[in-house]
């Protein structure tokens, strides 16, 4: 027909000639089934062409015939169960439907969008040029050759399209199925590809929903709310939201990948390997724990994450397809894993987690985490070595790594029940240290900051540990009090300083004699104890958090206290208790004992004390006494294992000491030599009337003879001493006296007091 005027309808029929039905401008309508054999079919009108039901169908010679469809019209064909081999169209608007494979042929023109239903693959060797296409029917394979806009899908089963070009998932109209197809919606899967370096895109209303989501090829930015079961992936970059969470199959990125979901639960059965990873999601929960993810840079800010990673990654900036992410931020709790790798941070890339309340566990390899920005609540970590810094504080729920472990923070860090198990542990920064678990095991101890508490079930060296990418930390600096309480042997290769020193342990034994040590006051509780410095030290009362007041020093054995310069004080402001046999308590200063409980400061009841002083006439006893007293000594020259057994003593560095009385006493006819504690000598017997007596070597005899306090009153008479026997000594003499004597001035009428 050459007019437009009336209806054409194609009611069932069967033609072995090829057939073509014309109409200008008029409409068609398929009524019934139309079978050409052995021949094609053109229809061609300007008009509206459509078919109302799946047995109102053209059948073009057995499926594999040409249907053209032509005039520049409206074809709707998109209910019946058509099947033809290859369509050629030159239309205004196009939906076909074909229940099995379809190829478009040449020419294929059609102004509006374009909707093809197949039930298997569906070619266009020339491809398809345009706006959109939507896809319908069941399963279609789509290999577009063309440059099309727009895609969008509805199918029962399975949806795999491929295109070189840029497109996007998008909403495609068509009257024929009910005005619009939004996104890709698929029964079964879908499968996407895009050439290299070219962008697959959605908008708003271009979801996909589908069980297995393939994407392939080059960019993927689909960031819209879609609903996949599964994602797979071989492409350049990836970005990818469905806040009903999805799983990950497996997913080889050359560039970023971006994982989204607001809510919902991210699984993977498969690997992701890609230079860089992003998870973002509001409350959205990352499970990523499978062995083979292999990553150079993380990042993301979600709910909650696992993520793990063997050979070690980067936390960073990933710059994505639609935004960038920076560090590790979630609302609830992260665990990071490398079993073998390191897991390093910049410095502008801050782990914080649970909004500084949740909990990181890192697991696996060697962990490098120093940035100062770091927030969370609570650290568990095993593997190899561990640097973490947090500056505001954390708790410690267990530890264990085979290297060393270092903690950093300006503020508390404390400790659960669960133990740090670690070949060093280092502890810096301007916080408080309170690691009180009765499981700590560690080998060196080494730690900086405001105050320490650390107990250890064994012992340990004070040393240095050196952290993974970070300074050594070395000896133990703290401005407040340290507490150690060990159950074992506690050495130290490098100093301690701090205010206070309190060192506990019924099994603990402390042997800290470094030189470089500089502490203020010294208490302990412990088994036994020797403690050197060079600096005055105070003998008192030293708190710590977590760990009570230690007063005084209480040793089960024995207890050894030195002050090596020689302005270095001793000080007792608490007593000392030292249950050990033999000297159980050696307190020794190369300056002055100042002595401030009194009589019972030192408490030896299975043994004996030993006190080392430089001046008794300086020194502060305060009531405690020694039945020995020894001159002209310390610790080095006569060490306690050269004292005398059985009684306390004290050993003075002064070789003598004068002391005059004051006044002139009168002279005394017989002059006597009285021993402290024993009866009087009389100078007038045995070799003490020897006339050498003053000599050179029988003054050093007589010196040596008499060790004990005594005094001789001299009265001087025409420079001339009167001894006993009328013994004279002329003025040579008696500058030999005064010379060994250690006396200057005028001797007259004095009592000359010597040691």
């Amino acid at each position: 027909r050459s007019d437009g005027a009336g209806l054409i309808t194609i009611a069932d029929g069967s033609t072995n000639a090829a057939t073509t039905i014309q109409a200008a401008s008029a409409n068609m309508d398929i009524i019934g089934t139309y079978t050409t054999v052995g021949a094609d079919l053109t229809l061609a009108t300007a008009g509206i062409a459509t078919e109302s039901a799946s047995n109102h169908a053209l059948i073009v010679n057995a499926g594999a015939g040409t249907l053209n469809l032509l005039g520049g019209g409206t074809y709707n064909l998109c209910k019946g169960d058509n099947d033809a081999g290859t369509l050629t169209a030159n239309a205004a608007e196009l939906a076909f439907n074909d229940i099995n494979n379809l190829t478009l042929g040449t020419p294929f023109n059609v102004t509006n969008d374009v909707a093809l239903g197949v039930n298997g693959t569906l070619n266009a060797p020339s491809g398809i040029n345009g706006g959109g296409l939507a896809l319908f029917g069941n399963n279609v394979t789509f290999n577009n050759s063309g440059n099309l806009g727009k895609l969008a899908a509805t199918v029962t089963g399975n949806v795999i399209y491929s295109q070189s070009n840029s497109y996007a998932i998008d909403t495609v109209n068509n009257a024929c199925l009910g005005g619009a197809v939004n996104g890709i919606t698929a029964g079964g899967n879908v499968s996407l590809t895009v050439g290299a370096g070219n962008t697959i895109t959605q908008s708003a209303s271009g979801l996909i929903s589908s069980n297995n989501l393939s994407l392939n090829g080059g960019r993927f930015s689909l960031t819209q709310n879609n609903s996949i079961a599964t994602l797979s992936a071989n492409a350049q970059e990836l970005a990818l939201r469905d806040d009903g969470g999805f799983a990950v199959s497996n997913s080889t990125v050359s560039g970023a990948t971006h994982l989204i979901s607001n809510g919902g639960t991210v699984t993977q059965t498969g690997a992701i390997v890609s230079q860089e990873l992003a998870l973002t999601g509001s409350g959205g929960v990352f499970d990523l724990t499978f062995a083979g993810n292999d990553v150079t840079t993380f990042a993301a800010n979600a709910g909650a994450i696992q993520f793990r990673d063997d050979n070690g990654f980067n936390i960073s900036t990933v710059g994505t397809l639609n935004n960038s992410v920076t560090g590790i931020t979630t609302s609830g709790d992260a665990v990071l894993a490398a079993a073998n790798g390191a897991v390093t941070q910049d410095s502008d890339a801050p782990i914080q987690v649970g909004s500084g309340a949740g909990r990181l566990n890192l697991a696996g390899g060697t962990f490098q985490l120093a940035a100062t920005n770091n927030d969370i609540g609570v650290l568990q970590a095993s593997g190899a070595s561990l640097l973490f810094r947090d500056d505001g504080g954390f708790n410690v729920d267990g530890i264990t790594m085979s290297d060393t472990a270092c903690l950093l923070s300006d503020g508390n860090v404390t400790q659960t029940s669960a133990a740090i198990v670690a070949n060093g542990l280092g502890l810096g920064g301007a916080g408080t240290f309170v690691l009180n678990s009765v499981g700590n095991d560690v080998n060196t101890v080494a730690a900086s900051g405001q105050a320490l508490v650390f107990r250890d079930a064994n012992g340990f060296d004070i040393g240095t540990v050196t952290s993974p990418g970070g300074a050594p930390k070395s000896a133990i600096n703290v401005v407040d009090s340290a507490v150690l309480i060990a159950n074992g042997d506690v050495t130290q290769s490098a100093a301690i300083i701090s205010n206070g020193l309190a060192l506990n342990g019924a099994g603990a034994n402390y042997s800290l004699n470094n030189s470089g040590n500089q502490v203020t006051t010294l208490a302990a509780n412990a088994n036994k104890l020797s403690y050197s410095q060079s600096d005055s030290l105070i003998i008192g009362s030293v708190s710590g958090a977590d760990a009570g007041v230690t007063n005084g020093i209480t040793v089960i054995d024995q207890v050894t206290l030195q002050t090596t310069s020689p302005t270095a004080n001793l000080t007792l402001n608490s007593a000392i208790a030292a249950q050990g046999a033999g000297f159980a308590a050696v307190l020794s200063t190369q300056n002055d004992l100042l002595n401030n409980v009194g009589s019972s400061a030192i408490s030896t009841p299975n043994g004996t004390w030993a006190v080392y002083a430089n001046n008794p006439t300086t020194s502060v006893f305060n009531g405690l006494t020694a039945p020995t007293r020894l001159f002209g000594n310390s610790i080095t020259t006569l060490p306690p294992s050269a004292l005398p057994g059985g009684a306390n003593a004290m050993v003075f560095q002064s070789p003598n000491v004068i002391v005059p009385p004051t006044g002139n006493p009168p002279p005394i006819a017989n002059p006597k030599l009285y021993g402290a504690g024993a009866a009087m000598l009389d100078l007038n017997v045995a070799e003490t009337t020897r006339a050498d007596l003053l000599t050179d070597t029988g003054a050093d005899d007589f010196l040596d003879a008499w060790k004990k306090i005594a005094y001789i009153p001299l009265d001087v008479v025409y420079s001339s001493v009167k001894l006993p026997d009328g013994l004279a000594i002329q003025e040579v003499e008696l500058q030999k006296l005064r010379r060994r004597l250690g006396i200057t001035g005028d001797l007259a009428h004095r009592y000359i007091w010597w040691r």
